[in-house]
């Protein structure tokens, strides 16, 4: 190929040209990994295009050990990853929504309402240490185990997060986790306050598309619905609205905060599917 038919002139730059054919014959030594998703020749052609219609200016200098050039060379001849690509990823990524918050913020109306809106989302059916419950079924509500097998998989480390309730432990193990985003859908789960501090870093290591969500509302709701859940006697709802205190002031060690107002239930679950698509289309550095 000569000047005048690569460029449509017999005037070309002499510095120009010389890259041009400095960058012909390098192409591949430097970056070897290409031939993993382009030929030469498919290169050549793509390199050819830009130079000719000139859509960006080149930048690049020669030296003794080669060229460098500009990023938007790389993306053009697919080395870099397109947006076309980007679009896919998107569209497979799933998320791992986990919720918490204080006791009375409305985490399992929330949850189900997520679910019942989103079919493209499952719950994380956690391990339980307490006996199974007239109607429960195993692998559904939850996986149920005996104390003693919850204890060892606990020293295998089998579990993102566990706690001990009333005498019995619950906890999500990491396969299930796994089993669940391998399904194809997002995935939420619900987990106590106390343990988030502890497994945040954790998760996000290994989980790299998960969100922690912190349900709230100001202490005197929360205290008012403790009230109305009549679930307690006035011991009870002091030592809860004690705990809730507490929990209320961990709301740093998640990712984002969403009130959940009375009589605003659609409103609070739009706000958190709204992280959840935002999660899903963040650009992975």
């Amino acid at each position: 190929m000569d000047e005048k038919n690569l460029f449509g002139t017999e005037e070309v730059p002499k510095r120009l040209w010389q890259t041009w054919k400095k960058c012909r014959k390098r192409i591949f030594h430097f970056f070897p990994q290409l031939k993993q998703v382009i030929s030469l020749e498919e290169a050549e052609e793509r390199l050819l295009q830009i130079f000719e219609t000139m859509e960006f200016v080149i930048l690049c200098f020669v030296n003794n050990f080669g060229f460098v050039f500009c990023e938007q060379f790389w993306y053009k001849i697919g080395f870099m990853k397109s947006i076309a690509r980007e679009f896919k990823e998107q569209e497979k990524r799933r998320i791992l929504l986990i919720i918490s918050g204080p006791t009375c913020a409305g985490k399992d109306v929330v949850m189900r309402k997520l679910l019942k809106r989103n079919k493209d989302m499952v719950r994380l059916v956690t391990t339980n240490s307490r006996p199974k419950r007239k109607g429960e079924r195993q692998g559904v509500d939850y996986y149920f185990v005996t104390k003693k097998e919850f204890e060892k998989l606990i020293a295998k480390g089998a579990f993102y997060e566990w706690v001990e309730y009333r005498g019995h432990y619950r906890g999500g193990q990491k396969k299930h986790v796994k089993e669940a985003l391998d399904s194809g859908k997002d995935v939420v789960w619900r987990i106590d306050v106390r343990g988030v501090k502890n497994i945040y870093k954790k998760v996000k290591k290994e989980v790299p598309n998960s969100v922690f969500v912190f349900l709230a509302e100001e202490l005197p709701v929360l205290e008012e619905r403790m009230k109305k859940r009549a679930t307690e006697d006035k011991k009870g709802i002091i030592w809860s609205k004690n705990r809730a205190k507490w929990e209320l002031r961990q709301f740093g060690n998640y990712d984002y905060v969403v009130r959940n107002k009375q009589g605003q239930l659609k409103k609070t679950v739009e706000a958190i599917e709204q992280i959840i698509e935002s999660e899903r289309r963040k650009v992975k550095k």
